[in-house]
């Protein structure tokens, strides 16, 4: 339910909303060449930190046009805002799951390792076969 106040926003309301999306943790990845790059995790906005448009339920607005319904709005507070982005989506997968096996793909291939080493690709070095 929280999904969808997400969903309808973001889809229908007359703004972008940039801060939807929150970095929660910055991780460093070491590379091949001692340098690192970083990996970033997101988690949902808190639910006042949302535009007005989003949160704005006018008593005039006919059914079809309240994006912001009562339901999606508690559904978002309590299952939706601080959480993680992946998270979220897992649940999303996992609820599509339980309504039919098929809505959700065949399961992905095992991990083998935790991280991969990533060439620097750096256009100052001539030889690429020393990365």
């Amino acid at each position: 339910m929280g999904l969808e106040l997400i969903r309808n926003c973001e889809t229908h309301a007359p703004v972008v909303f940039d801060g939807l999306l929150v970095d929660t943790h910055w991780y460093g990845v070491p590379r091949s060449t001692g340098a690192f790059t970083v990996r970033r995790v997101f988690a949902w906005a808190d639910a006042d930190a949302l535009p007005e448009t989003y949160r704005d339920v006018s008593s005039g607005a006919t059914s079809a046009q309240r994006r912001a319904r009562a339901e999606a709005q508690d559904g978002y507070r309590k299952d939706v805002e601080g959480r993680h982005v992946i998270e979220t989506l897992f649940d999303a997968m996992a609820f599509f799951h339980s309504l039919d096996a098929r809505l959700v793909g065949p399961p992905a291939p095992s991990l083998c390792w935790s991280f991969a080493e990533i060439p620097d690709t750096d256009p100052e070095v001539a030889d690429p076969t020393s990365w």
